[in-house]
């Protein structure tokens, strides 16, 4: 049965109206959820409390962009191309993060030792050091989530972004409303948002990294797709 090319392009055009509008839903709710959380914390810490802990998460915050290295939106460009396979991409983008992840550690953590003070005046080691390993979770879940764009899959990666600070929010208010809870709680639950995350974004990409255990180590796709990747970021 064949049908109307105009029922086709009706269908695309209020599909990616629909992506369009999810999309815009979604950088409004994370948007108050961000909020929400600043507002928990400067409303029972301070607005010293609000400010250490947003210091606290610049060093990790800043990393996981900056070292990224455009590999998400390669990622999105050539599975988008489909010049790579998407089980491929998400074995990939999981040797990198982990790699990139390990080299940065070894860049931050000098950096925290010798310079923690001077950078960042007034912010306790222990906040530094607690964030520090928000780094490769954020880091993981930009370039796992890249899949899932380029997929147009944006119902799992709207509910990728959503997840950290959904979580993070719901931690923080139990942690300094129901138990009294300091800093130290604060950036704690904030690495339960990336955790939930990283969680939500490998139960979306599930189908692709079923097959996954048995060629993880296998050097194959790695050497074609991660100088592609790499050359495009």
């Amino acid at each position: 049965m064949n049908i109307d090319p105009n029922i086709h392009r009706l269908f695309r055009f209020v599909k990616a109206r629909y992506d369009i509008l999810q999309t815009l839903g979604r950088q409004l709710l994370v948007g108050l959820l961000q909020l929400g959380i600043l507002l928990v914390i400067a409303r029972q810490l301070g607005p010293e409390g609000n400010g250490t802990y947003s210091m606290a998460l610049l060093l990790p915050m800043f990393a996981s962009t900056f070292l990224s290295l455009g590999i998400a939106p390669a990622t999105v460009y050539y599975l988008g191309r489909t010049e790579i396979k998407a089980s491929d991409a998400i074995h990939t983008n999981l040797f990198l993060a982990f790699l990139i992840s390990f080299i940065g550690i070894l860049i931050l953590i000098p950096v925290i030792w010798l310079f923690g003070g001077p950078i960042f005046p007034g912010i306790p080691k222990a906040l530094l050091w607690l964030s520090l390993a928000s780094f490769p979770l954020a880091l993981t879940i930009q370039l796992l989530n890249s899949v899932n764009q380029a997929q147009k899959n944006f119902r799992s990666f709207n509910r990728v972004l959503l997840a950290p600070p959904a979580v993070t929010l719901l931690f923080i208010f139990i942690a300094v409303y129901l138990n009294d809870g300091g800093l130290v709680a604060c950036i704690a639950a904030y690495l339960g948002g990336q955790f939930a995350g990283l969680l939500m974004v490998l139960v979306g990409l599930r189908r692709h990294i079923a097959g996954l255990p048995g060629h993880f180590w296998s050097i194959l796709p790695l050497r074609k797709t991660a100088p592609q990747l790499l050359r495009y970021g």
